[in-house]
């Protein structure tokens, strides 16, 4: 089972990339 924290830490980077691809 994945960590809350490590769950949103992994949304909030693809959430970013998704709206600021590099």
């Amino acid at each position: 089972m994945i960590n809350y924290r490590e769950a949103l830490l992994t949304f909030n980077v693809l959430f970013r990339e998704s709206h600021f691809p590099s």
